[in-house]
């Protein structure tokens, strides 16, 4: 063989060789091309292409905070307006006698809780202690004030005179005579002051110098805050 037949045989194993080449390079080229196709009838279709896609996921709601415990409330007292024993009023406790000097009044009327006029014209503050006020100018009726002066009242009905013990001063700024009031029943005494505190008509009120039953009109006012009466009533 000569040298062009030599370089023909190159040039032919070339071309079969770049033929080969080609043709593998086809093959590979339309086995590529399907698939992108696929993919993107895919990712271009819904529901209705046949496949079907996942469920959203759901947002999971936070848990409700345990409410906290609330305290239980305290119960009422069943007797919301007690009673006071008979046994603890001045007629058989602690105050049975006057201390100081005393004299005997005319009763006229009943001003209020803690007030009273004589039939010379005179009116008393009882002393030691303080009534809600109903008659007072330019002060409206407070509470537990119209229960205090029928208190009085039903205590001195029937009554037509008092008995007035002196402590110290003789009179308020108002000119009012300061006394501690007093009744008889037979041989038995009663003070009002002390009665209208222990029924819970009245808060003990002492003011210096006048403190003679300061104690008494002190443990009077546990006695009617303990048994809930008058204006210590819870309800």
């Amino acid at each position: 063989m000569g040298t062009s037949g030599a370089i023909r045989g190159r040039v032919l194993v070339v071309a079969i060789v770049a033929a080969l080449i080609a043709t593998a390079c086809g093959a590979s080229t339309s086995t590529s091309t399907p698939l992108a196709g696929i993919d993107s009838t895919l990712g271009s279709q819904g529901p209705s292409s046949g496949v079907t896609p996942s469920p959203a996921t759901k947002p999971v709601k936070a848990p409700k905070p345990t409410p906290r415990p609330t305290a239980a409330p305290k119960p009422k007292p069943t007797a919301c307006r007690g009673v006071i024993p008979s046994s603890l009023s001045a007629l058989q406790g602690p105050l049975r006698l006057p201390l100081g000097p005393t004299t005997s009044a005319k009763l006229w009327y009943v001003v209020d809780g803690d007030t009273i006029r004589l039939s010379n014209g005179e009116y008393v503050r009882l002393i030691g202690m303080d009534t809600p006020e109903t008659v007072k100018p330019g002060t409206p009726v407070q509470r537990y004030g119209p229960q205090a002066s029928a208190d009085l009242k039903r205590m001195l009905a029937g009554r037509s005179s008092v008995i007035l013990e002196k402590d110290v001063s003789n009179t308020d700024w108002y000119g009012r005579l300061l006394r501690f009031v007093w009744i008889r029943s037979g041989t038995a005494w009663l003070q009002l002051d002390y009665e209208l505190v222990v029924r819970g008509d009245a808060r003990i009120d002492t003011i210096a110098p006048d403190i003679r039953y300061e104690s008494d009109y002190a443990s009077a006012e546990r006695v009617a805050q303990a048994h809930h009466v008058g204006r210590w009533a819870t309800c």
